[in-house]
């Protein structure tokens, strides 16, 4: 499977950002249409993708500061890992199934094979989430990134906080999950759990 791009997102506001979302389903909707989505119903999503009522998007402390710290995940897993990042700034369209959208944190070039790169961040509140696997709908997610894609592997960087007083963070450890899925089965839509998972030794010196 292929992906081309929709539009370039560098200089594109949210606001038309938010609109080229409702022109298909992104990685973020998987978890909704699942109905593990403890945020958003099936038919709150079905007003938005048909132009209803505006786009909801989450917009806190949680949410703005995972988009501020993604460079500083990005910049930490190339430093554990070695692998070099490269930023995608656009929307992807499958040219299979085109209602399938994918907006990547970036990707990787591992043996002149394109895998993809997500950044998250775990709150305290939900590092027992992130203890023994991938939460489901970060594993959904990415599966249909690859299902959009083709890309066989995909690397997840995980930065752990811990609250302190005052809403000072602190950050103890980046996880690093890899998950690989064969492709006939996101052909198939078959949105087993396979992930394997490794923890990345402490920062090169």
């Amino acid at each position: 499977m292929s992906a081309k791009m929709l539009v370039k997102t560098a200089d594109l506001s949210r606001a038309d950002w938010l609109r080229y979302r409702t022109m298909g389903i992104g990685g973020s909707d998987v978890s909704v249409i699942a109905g593990i989505n403890p945020y958003r119903s099936v038919y709150q999503l079905w007003l938005e993708k048909t132009g209803q009522t505006e786009p909801a998007e989450r917009d806190n402390e949680y949410t703005h500061f995972g988009t501020i710290l993604e460079p500083v995940v990005r910049k930490e897993f190339t430093a554990r890992t070695g692998l070099k990042v490269r930023q995608k700034h656009m929307i992807l369209q499958s040219e299979e199934h085109p209602f399938m959208l994918a907006n990547l944190d970036g990707v990787i070039n591992l043996d002149g094979k394109m895998c993809i790169f997500e950044a998250k961040t775990a709150s305290a509140y939900k590092l027992d989430d992130w203890q023994s696997d991938i939460p489901p709908e970060y594993m959904l997610q990415v599966q249909h990134y690859m299902a959009v894609t083709g890309a066989a592997k995909t690397y997840i960087a995980v930065l752990k906080e811990a609250a302190l007083p005052l809403n000072i963070m602190t950050f103890s450890a980046i996880t690093v999950y890899t998950a690989v899925i064969e492709k006939k089965m996101i052909i198939t839509t078959t949105f087993a759990n396979t992930a394997v998972c490794s923890v990345f030794p402490k920062r090169r010196s």
